[in-house]
């Protein structure tokens, strides 16, 4: 008998086993999406009704404020468990989202232009810039994307590329030694050159409350806001205890996130996969933390200037 689960339905299960993504309609209201973002617009320093003062593309805000995913969207926050195997699986400094929303105001060059096709998008990426990539990595366990705003098509949403995230698995699964995150070995080919041969493409539109959960090596991008309607999101990731394990003893004791990773591997849960990392598993800060660090400063001080004193300021990082 298929496993059953509290918050996610069978049509759910279904769709990440077999596209590695689910998208949760409503999983927090459009209220407190507003309330969240009321004063982005002090911290970036820009006026909402003057694009000429738009005169950064695309940012990275850092976290000011940050409350527990449980209480912010238990539907997610449900979700979210299930999907990575439970609370005890779950790295405990991950359990909160901040509002460190990335911003997609589009340019004047690119204003209602045609844009290219998302194959040709130059920033297609699996998450984890401050650690080397194994197979079983636990520092991402699931990529989250809860949206701040509507996108809409051509709106500057994040592209994902399902059957680009089967490469990277078995990229990875050929590579042992680890890659990227300092001291590992660089991606040859690159993301970027592994989804040239996709075919799968799915713009990450919706309504302000929405939230896409996929699986932690799913490959994705940033894209041309054309619309020039201002663009809010954020990129939280859930990170284990320890890494996945691809073969266990009952396979009742596997998450949808591992047996994902096994199918698209070609392994049943009795067969599994027995992954072993070869070289050590290292972590170095990744350098946005430092920019970000400034940023904060810069958007606390405005703040003040407008009279805003958040009543706790977020430690996360991001």
């Amino acid at each position: 008998m298929a496993k059953k689960y509290k918050f996610l339905t069978d049509e759910q299960v279904e769709s990440f086993m077999r596209d590695g993504y689910i998208k949760l309609e409503g999983a927090f209201s459009k209220e407190k999406a507003e309330a969240w973002k009321q004063d982005a617009w002090i911290r970036l320093d820009m006026d909402p009704n003057d694009m000429s003062t738009w005169n950064r593309e695309w940012i990275n805000m850092p976290v000011i404020r940050s409350e527990k995913i449980e209480d912010f969207s238990p539907v997610a926050w449900g979700a979210m468990l299930e999907l990575i195997g439970g609370i005890e699986r779950l790295r405990m400094d991950r359990d909160s989202w901040g509002d460190n929303f990335i911003v997609n105001l589009g340019t004047p060059e690119t204003h209602n232009a045609e844009p290219p096709h998302p194959r040709d998008l130059d920033a297609w990426h699996c998450d984890g810039d401050s650690y080397k990539h194994f197979l079983d990595s636990p520092e991402v366990a699931l990529l989250m994307i809860p949206l701040f705003s509507k996108v809409e098509s051509k709106g500057g949403c994040t592209f994902i590329s399902p059957d680009a995230t089967t490469k990277i698995i078995e990229f990875l699964r050929d590579h042992p030694e680890g890659v990227g995150g300092g001291d590992g070995a660089p991606w040859k080919p690159t993301p970027g050159e592994m989804v040239k041969a996709s075919h799968q493409f799915i713009e990450c539109t919706g309504e302000p409350g929405d939230v896409f959960l996929c699986h932690p090596l799913m490959m994705h991008t940033k894209s041309q806001n054309n619309t020039r309607v201002p663009r809010f999101m954020i990129n939280p990731w859930a990170a284990l205890n320890e890494p996945h394990k691809f073969k266990r003893d009952n396979t009742d004791d596997y998450s949808l996130v591992e047996l994902k990773t096994l199918k698209e591997l070609g392994r049943t849960p009795e067969e599994g996969y027995d992954f072993r990392a070869t070289t050590e598993r290292k972590a170095a800060p990744s350098k946005r933390h430092g920019i970000q660090a400034e940023w904060k400063r810069q958007e606390l001080e405005r703040l003040a200037r407008a009279g805003i004193v958040p009543r706790v300021i977020s430690t996360l990082v991001s």
